[in-house]
């Protein structure tokens, strides 16, 4: 897991570095807040796939900051290292999605549907889905069903789970005002904002209130 954080630090920094707006001096600051982001949502539960998914995708989010557009290798292979990320639990296949909805309402077209990143997304979950089907048929017939089950056990009224993070949605309806205020001049802290919803959808789609639920929210909220 550490070495995991490590390389996904260094792979932020060569972002932030190379292609977003960011000073020199600012660039630690900014990597220490990945990195405690990375940590501090997740202290009770690390290596949970809740925080795996953060690791794995946070050059993908960076990466769609960019003021101008990547080269298509870098889109493509950030794209590939967040999509395992994604493929981990069906829930979290909102990120991308808001993501592509998100740029699409920002350039006013459906192209964004049809990018690099998002057929990537495509075809590395179709890829996972198959080898799956191919080598490992118990678990989408067996595991998943039994696993779905015992969740279910667990769930709870959606009322009581969204009650469980009141403070953080209180923090998240102030990132609202200002994102709505910089939808149109500063895409990145849009960009945030809509991850942030995104890990608050995934928790309460997951309906069960386990703390290790919220780590993208909590990770989103605090980068």
């Amino acid at each position: 897991l550490a070495l995991l954080i490590f390389v996904s630090l260094c792979w932020c920094r060569r972002i932030i570095k190379s292609e977003l707006a960011i000073s020199a001096r600012a660039c630690p600051l900014t990597l220490i807040g990945i990195a405690t982001a990375f940590v501090l949502s997740a202290l009770d539960n690390m290596g949970q796939r809740d925080q795996m998914l953060v690791i794995l995708a946070m050059p993908w989010i960076l990466g769609q900051m960019a003021p101008l557009p990547s080269a298509r290798g870098s889109l493509i292979a950030r794209a590939a290292c967040a999509a395992l990320g994604v493929c981990l639990k069906p829930h979290f296949i909102v990120f991308p999605a808001t993501a592509v909805l998100l740029e699409s309402a920002r350039q006013r077209s459906l192209w964004p549907i049809l990018s690099a990143s998002s057929v990537t997304f495509l075809l590395t979950g179709s890829a996972y889905v198959l080898l799956v089907a191919v080598f490992h048929p118990a678990y989408l017939g067996e595991i998943v069903p039994i696993a779905h089950e015992v969740y279910t056990g667990y769930s709870a009224p959606m009322a009581q789970v969204a009650f469980s993070i009141r403070d953080e949605l209180l923090v998240l309806l102030a990132l609202a005002l200002v994102a709505l205020a910089y939808l149109r001049s500063h895409w990145p802290i849009a960009l945030l904002f809509a991850m942030s919803v995104s890990g608050l959808a995934s928790y309460l789609m997951q309906s069960t209130g386990f703390g290790y639920h919220k780590i993208p929210f909590l990770a989103l909220l605090l980068t």
